[in-house]
């Protein structure tokens, strides 16, 4: 049985559920190009590497990639998803460098009809992601 807790399945639901909401545009899994991107290096999101190849495997997804900014900056992210979006991807998982920073970079990727999720950290409400999937942090100490 798989740990719901393994550090990878954010990062692996995640890319299924981007999967699934390109599938909604007639896209399919063969030819989707996703990239998972957290804020910055941090040994946290090692798994997700892992997890990447995973999902691309088990789902059939063209490319799955892990790109890492080289710092924790807000606009070295949004210089790597505009960069990756300009190469062709077109679905995106991120751990936000700045719940607030990125939404204007989640933005103009939605309205050229590239989503993204907001994995293991949310953007600040109003945004445009396709949804979050975090832990809430609040009421999990009350569990």
């Amino acid at each position: 049985m798989t740990s719901l807790t393994r550090p990878g399945l954010p990062a692996a639901l995640g890319v299924f559920a981007i999967a699934a909401t390109a599938f909604a545009t007639g896209a399919l899994a063969s030819d989707n190009k996703i990239a998972l991107i957290p804020g910055g290096p941090h040994p946290y999101f090692a798994p997700w590497e892992q997890a990447a190849a995973d999902a691309q495997k088990d789902f059939g997804i063209a490319t799955v990639d892990f790109k890492v900014p080289t710092e924790w900056k807000l606009n070295l992210q949004t210089e790597l998803l505009e960069s990756l979006a300009a190469q062709g991807y077109n679905g995106f998982g991120i751990f936000p460098a700045d719940p607030v920073g990125i939404n204007s970079t989640v933005a103009e990727l939605a309205s050229n009809g590239i989503p993204s999720a907001a994995l293991a950290g949310c953007t600040q409400d109003p945004s445009d992601v396709a949804f979050c999937l975090g832990t809430d942090v609040y009421n999990s100490a009350y569990l």
